[in-house]
């Protein structure tokens, strides 16, 4: 389709340490179906960050298990004007077992960090596709010329919401408002 041509015309810039090369390289493999490009339109850059947290608390303050989550965020430019096409997040989190041998820790890991960074490449790429679909469905000078007028809109409102809140504030300040009232004697001679 013409939106999976276009990921095969984007570069993707390298990511940092291991977990980010095999994110680059799993999206290399989906985006590049017919071979890396010659030349590209658009960048890609990606951040990847990580966190871990111990489940399973045990008695003896060990942990069974670990959650990794892992949030990718990315930004899509265009490489003739620099300007920013479109940028978003994609997260996802495994976990696995924390045994006692040191080398089945290990080997579920990596499984586990193997099945975060293929999530994360296909929950961007997805991303990507629905972008580039939008693209082709409703052209570019449709979404600038909706977002014009979802900001004329919005200064409108603002601009009412100003002025309700000066006439809210007007009233307040009319010298009838601030008058203390005068007090009354009832039929026992109590002023209150």
């Amino acid at each position: 389709t013409s939106q999976e041509n276009r990921l095969n015309r984007i570069f993707i810039k390298n990511i940092p340490d291991a977990n980010g090369q095999k994110l680059r390289n799993l999206l290399i493999d989906r985006m590049y179906g017919s071979g890396r490009p010659a030349q590209t339109d658009a960048t890609l850059t990606i951040g990847l960050t990580t966190s871990e947290e111990d489940l399973g608390l045990q008695k003896d303050a060990t942990t069974l298990r670990k959650k990794v989550s892992y949030k990718a965020t990315y930004l899509l430019t265009d490489n003739a004007t620099q300007k920013s096409l479109r940028s978003g997040t994609a997260r996802t989190f495994v976990s696995y077992d924390k045994i006692d041998a040191q080398y089945g820790v290990l080997v579920s890991r990596e499984a586990a960090t193997e099945r975060a960074m293929r999530e994360l490449s296909d929950l961007i790429v997805g991303q990507l596709l629905v972008y580039y679909g939008q693209r082709d469905v409703f052209p570019p000078e449709l979404f600038k010329q909706q977002e014009r007028e979802r900001e004329q809109e919005l200064e409108k409102e603002r601009l009412q919401q100003q002025e309700s809140s000066s006439q809210e504030l007007t009233e307040f300040e009319k010298p009838s408002a601030l008058k203390k009232p005068e007090p009354r004697n009832d039929d026992k001679g109590v002023l209150f």
